[in-house]
Order: structure tokens, then sequence, then C-alpha cells
């Protein structure tokens, strides 16, 4: 807030910014215990890769197997379409994102589009869940297309950011990543045993972003180019 005031400010659209006047504020400190839960190590990365390899492909596990190998956010993720993916030349273009809004939209910054060397093992694994993806939707009598998102849904469209985020959280907790604080069960009229979890304790879908800057540092490469990658 102080630094939208002081933009304000600077251009003349307020005659002072008020945030100046508020003293003692202090951002709060973060538990060292649930900031480490946040994280995805090295070494947890590279199991959460193998395991990434051995899951059936589906839109969701692509795109998070993406932001483990390139950095790339939940929504550029989901915004990729094929004609972003030039599988020859081992890029991709990162040119918008797919939000929770659920329209595509522009990066998050100017500097946000911008096109990112995936490596051997990725260029692999697209190709196979691209070949997949043309089989599944040539079954309902849809045409893959270039424009037919890479992080599809099973209709072929947009995957929800929501229904990713579901998702990956009980794929970290499988994994032993992350857990829930409260499990409660019942059984409903018909007799079923339901589960209800609450409390998500452990990494994000950015934490990926973070895992794959420092894997980047600890392969040797300098902190400028992993920046701008």
């Amino acid at each position: 807030l102080r630094q939208m005031m002081r933009k304000a400010y600077n251009a003349g659209l307020v005659r002072r910014n008020p945030c100046d006047a508020v003293e003692g504020i202090t951002r709060p400190k973060q538990d060292p215990a649930r900031k480490k839960e946040r994280r995805i190590t090295r070494d947890e990365a590279i199991g959460l890769a193998r395991e990434l390899e051995g899951e059936e492909k589906t839109g969701k596990v692509v795109a998070v197997r993406l932001a483990l190998a390139t950095g790339i956010r939940r929504g550029e993720a989901l915004g990729l379409m094929w004609k972003d993916v030039d599988l020859t030349s081992k890029r991709l273009h990162v040119r918008r994102q797919y939000g929770r809004e659920r329209v595509l939209k522009p990066p998050k910054t100017e500097r946000s589009r911008r096109t990112i060397a995936i490596d051997a093992g990725t260029v692999s694994f697209l190709t196979e869940w691209k070949a997949q993806q043309a089989t599944e939707l040539g079954r309902s009598g849809q045409e893959q297309t270039d424009d037919t998102p890479v992080c599809s849904n099973e209709l072929g469209g947009f995957t929800d950011p929501d229904d990713l985020s579901r998702w990956r959280r009980g794929f970290y907790v499988r994994l032993g990543l992350a857990h829930y604080e409260k499990e409660e069960k019942w059984t409903d009229s018909r007799g079923i045993e339901r589960v209800k979890r609450s409390g998500y304790v452990g990494p994000n879908f950015h934490a990926l972003r973070h895992a794959q800057a420092s894997l980047l540092v600890a392969g040797g490469v300098d902190p400028k180019t992993v920046q701008e990658r």
C-alpha cells in the first residue's frame, strides 16, 4: 500500500502519502518450521521428477512436470498451447496465462513474455504426452490443433486452476511432501465412508518455481541467468 501511494504521490494524484504517517508496523515473522515445510528441497525435487515420470500422464501431471523443469508459473503452464511449444528447437514460448478468472490474458508482466529452453527429458515427456492427448481427443471425436491447451482437461479444454490445486495437494500428500492437520471420517446416509481433510501444510505450486531456481544455481548456473529464465 505504501508503494502504491508513493506512486500516486509522484504522479501528482494525491498531496501526500498517508502511509508515511504510520509507524511501528513490522512484517510478522514466519515460523521457521512452517517455512521449511513449504519448500521443496533438491532431493525432494529429484524424487518428484522420478515420480512424475512413472505417473499416468494427464494435463495436471504435465503442468507440475513443466513447472519443475522450467520454473513456469501455474497460469502460464495452463495457458500454454501447442503452438507455443517447439519440440525441435527445445523451446517454450510464454505468451499468455490462464488464471482463476478462467480467461486467457497476458502474462504477469511484460518481462514474463519469454522463451524458455527445455531439456531433452522434458522434450521426450511432452512428445509422449502430445501423442497420447491426440489419441484421447480422437476417441471423443475431437482433433488436436495448435490451439489445443498443452495441460488440457479431460475434454481437451483449459484446466481449471482450482481443480489443479486440489489434485496437486492430494498428490503431494501421497508422495509425503505435505500433510493435512485434520482428518474427519464419517459414514453418509448410504453407508459410504467419507473423509474430510483440512489444514493443508506443504508446498504450493509456486514452490516448484523456487525449486527450479535452486536446482539451476546448484548446477552452476549464474544467478542472473536464473533470474532471466
